[in-house]
């Protein structure tokens, strides 16, 4: 079905699974991320490693913890189908005071409405279409 550019409403408890990841990650909380993800979800990594399951996405989300970084939430949209949901939201990374410079970008998550109508995360994308680039050298803004 078509987009038709009218206003979906997106489920509170979508919304909420969504803050809450943020908050989790933000407060270097493994159990809480990890309540968010489906058993067999998967979790690309900023290298454009794909960590299948729980235990390598636990793994990838422990190193990225280590960063003493905490993750602001921009802009968003949704898609929604059924019990699925494409989130598209734009994200700043900010490091702790006098380090590096923010880095941004947009992840794509996929998200799917469980039986007790609590969302989980079925893939998680954090680099969005840069993953395409990094991994075949073909940028978006190529013209060919």
């Amino acid at each position: 079905m078509p987009l038709t550019g009218r206003h979906v409403e997106e489920d509170p408890k979508l919304t909420k699974a969504l803050h809450e990841f943020y908050a989790a990650f933000n407060d270097r909380d493994i159990g809480r991320l990890m309540a968010l993800f489906e058993r067999q979800a998967v979790y690309i990594a900023g290298s454009g490693h794909h960590a299948h399951g729980r235990e390598e996405i636990r793994a990838a989300l422990l190193s990225a913890l280590q960063k003493e970084t905490r993750i602001i939430q921009g802009a968003r949209t949704t898609i929604m189908s059924g019990d699925i949901a494409l989130m598209m939201s734009n994200w700043s990374q900010i490091p702790p005071e006098g380090n590096a410079d923010p880095i941004s970008g947009t992840s794509n998550i996929v998200f799917r409405r469980q039986a007790n109508e609590e969302w989980l995360i079925v893939i998680d994308n954090p680099v969005g279409i840069d993953l395409i680039e990094n991994s075949t050298g073909f940028s978006a803004k190529d013209k060919s």
